[in-house]
């Protein structure tokens, strides 16, 4: 997990490129992105035992967009944090198989989800990322702006 140090300390050392860093837009560059969605659920009547819990998801962070920012063309650097905070429902209070809502995961989770640097270069457009289990990430090489593929 030291990595993510030197990552952060390349990002960092990005952002305080004298040439860039001095230019007015830099941080023009800047986007956030939040997202949050949260219920309560609750057993009235039946099931397992009456009660009720509550569950909750995010997912937010950062993206810089260089041609945005009047730096240099192409480039994008995206971080993204994920955290669900399950109240287990259906194991505690309802009993179903089915599974009272779509917030609902086996397991709290807390943990970087996305961070990756892409650079178009022409034609082909190269990523530099933590690489995730998804398969929108397996590619090495995305496909050109007009959809066809860089091979």
């Amino acid at each position: 997990m030291r990595w993510y140090g030197w990552v952060m300390r390349l990002a960092l050392f990005c952002a305080v490129w004298p040439k860039v860093a001095l230019a007015a837009n830099f941080w023009s560059g800047f986007s956030p992105h939040a997202h949050f969605a949260g219920e309560f659920v609750g057993n009235f009547a039946g099931g397992l035992a009456r009660g009720g819990t509550g569950t909750a998801y995010f997912d937010g962070g950062l993206d810089w967009d260089s041609t945005a920012a009047g730096a240099y063309p192409g480039g994008k650097f995206v971080l993204r944090y994920l955290a669900v905070d399950t109240g287990e429902p259906d194991q505690l209070y309802v009993g179903d198989v089915q599974g009272v809502s779509n917030l609902t995961t086996d397991y709290n989770i807390s943990r970087l989800y996305k961070l990756y640097y892409r650079q178009s270069l022409g034609p082909v457009t190269a990523r530099l990322e933590q690489q995730s289990a998804g398969l929108e990430h397996l590619p090495l090489f995305e496909p050109r702006r007009d959809g066809s593929p860089w091979w």
